[in-house]
């Protein structure tokens, strides 16, 4: 019975462990030129389980960066298992995505649609 406890904890803690040194990166365009934005504003939000045993989040850390001027943008998180990206920029929709982080390396592309004139 002893063993049986370690096997059901050492399942519910290796299940629900943050990913290290996350870095989330890409490239924001138009989506009907696809040409690339450049300056707008990219609010990054990375989620992480912290030490909870429950698969719920514990923690978040954001940063708000501005693309380039070929539409990129990059930011780096100590840990991380959840990310949220919001794009604005004036003459467009805000745009947004999210995703599950499984490994590092985190490519989110987004196209913005232009406003209706």
């Amino acid at each position: 019975m002893k063993y049986l406890a370690i096997i059901i904890i050492l399942i519910f803690t290796s299940c629900y462990n943050d990913v290290k040194n996350v870095h989330i990166h890409g490239t924001i365009k138009d989506s009907l030129s696809n040409k690339p934005i450049e300056n707008a504003k990219v609010s990054i939000v990375c989620w992480n389980y912290g030490k909870t045993p429950d698969g719920s989040y514990n923690g978040k850390d954001s940063l708000i960066v501005t693309t380039d001027k070929e539409g990129h943008y990059k930011s780096n998180f100590e840990k991380g298992t959840f990310v949220e990206i919001k794009v604005d920029n004036i003459g467009y929709k805000t745009g947004f995505k999210s995703d599950e982080i499984t490994d590092n390396e985190v490519v989110i592309d987004l196209d913005l649609v232009p406003l209706q004139r």
